[in-house]
């Protein structure tokens, strides 16, 4: 078995802590993990004098760190693209505290998969469509900025983005604002499954599954 090494410079323990970080955020890893010995002892065995993030550092500075870097290298892979990159914004999901949360994904035709610029809280604004033309027009402006373009926006079907659509389009008319297809089916199976027939079915449906997952 080799031997321990003992040296540690700073630049190491900073890149390592980053690694570790990324590690976390990436898989979904609980940061209370960091805290068990065992995983410590691990992450040490041949550098036992490397010091290891704290929880706290896991969810604050190492967060702020990681969080740029890779917005970094997305910013570089966006200036790289030959066409337009397209916009996606999604509400539904919420935190543990119940939050509304709003996402906003980008996605261009060189990229090998839709990656997420940013996310965050929303409060009662939200549902008003000059609000979410306001912060739809802000992230516009934050990917232009670093991508030099944007062709398409794509969001929900409701109202309000309806709305916010008609805003949005009248300060870029070159670019194409579209409803999610996959939405506007949802919402088309929900006006289908309130004719009686497919009502009826779909009750029935309800309890089957109710109790099924109340015998799990």
């Amino acid at each position: 078995m080799p031997s321990p090494t003992t040296e540690v410079s700073k630049a190491e323990e900073e890149s390592f802590n980053v690694e570790i970080a990324t590690d976390f955020f990436t898989v979904g890893i609980s940061f209370r993990v960091i805290d068990n010995p065992h995983m410590r002892r691990a992450l040490t065995r041949y550098r036992p004098h490397m010091k290891l993030p704290t929880r706290h550092a896991l969810a604050t500075s190492l967060l702020d760190t990681v969080y740029t870097m890779e917005k970094d290298k997305l910013a570089r892979l966006l200036r790289r693209q030959a066409s337009g990159v397209f916009g996606y914004y999604n509400r539904g999901w919420s935190n543990i505290n119940r939050e509304g949360i709003v996402n906003y994904v980008i996605w261009s035709p060189g990229m090998r998969r839709p990656m997420m610029w940013s996310s965050g809280t929303i409060g009662s604004a939200a549902h008003t469509g000059d609000f979410m033309a306001s912060e739809i027009s802000r992230i516009i402006a934050e990917v232009e900025a670093v991508a030099g373009k944007v062709s398409a926006v794509v969001s929900d079907n409701a109202a309000n983005m309806k709305k916010s659509r008609r805003l949005i389009e009248s300060k870029h008319p070159a670019m194409v604002f579209n409803g999610c297809s996959a939405h506007a089916m949802n919402l088309l199976l929900k006006d289908v499954f309130k004719l009686e027939l497919f009502a009826e079915i779909l009750k029935k449906a309800v309890k089957v599954v109710t109790f099924v997952r109340a015998s799990c």
